[in-house]
């Protein structure tokens, strides 16, 4: 499948695999980014996309946002992302940092400096061109809501969270 790409910005860079075989495409930063703990932020591409459109009308292709996990080791989460297929507008990557260890302990026991300076370490550096995140492209079934009076019975039934577990 080919995924057409549109550059928007001259310095913008090209979603790209590591390897050959590697599932997602990487995502790469247009502009030099600091991450604070707890801040969410857009990170901008440059690029736009449009995949190859899907066989059938039953099927549509879905382009999903997912963490790097090397940035996620440094508390950088992506906070996913379905692009539907009619979208053309400027791919954006949504992140926040989760590292908030080193704040809260610093507010726990300290001056306000020892706060400020807390921040800064815990703070995730997102400079032009690093990788921030992955593409996948997934073909999906379309499927059409159909309001029924009962369903099926199950196993599982109506246990919820963390119930397959105890099965």
């Amino acid at each position: 499948m080919q995924l057409r790409v549109r550059r928007l910005h001259d310095r913008a860079i090209l979603p790209s695999r590591h390897t050959p075989r590697d599932a997602g495409l990487d995502l790469f930063a247009l502009d030099d980014l600091v991450v604070r703990p707890g801040e969410i932020l857009k990170v901008r591409t440059g690029i736009a996309i449009q995949p190859a459109s899907p066989p059938s009308g039953s099927e549509a292709i879905v382009s999903l946002v997912w963490d790097k996990s090397g940035r996620a080791a440094s508390g950088l989460k992506t906070m996913g992302g379905v692009i539907d297929e009619p979208y053309t507008g400027e791919l954006l990557v949504v992140v926040t940092n989760l590292n908030l260890g080193p704040v809260l302990r610093a507010l726990a026991s300290g001056p306000q400096e020892g706060v400020e300076r807390a921040m800064e370490e815990a703070s995730v550096r997102i400079p032009y061109g690093k990788a921030v995140a992955q593409l996948l492209i997934q073909s999906v079934r379309l499927a059409e809501p159909v309001e029924v009076a009962e369903l099926d019975q199950t196993d599982r039934g109506d246990r919820g969270f963390g119930s397959s577990d105890r099965l």
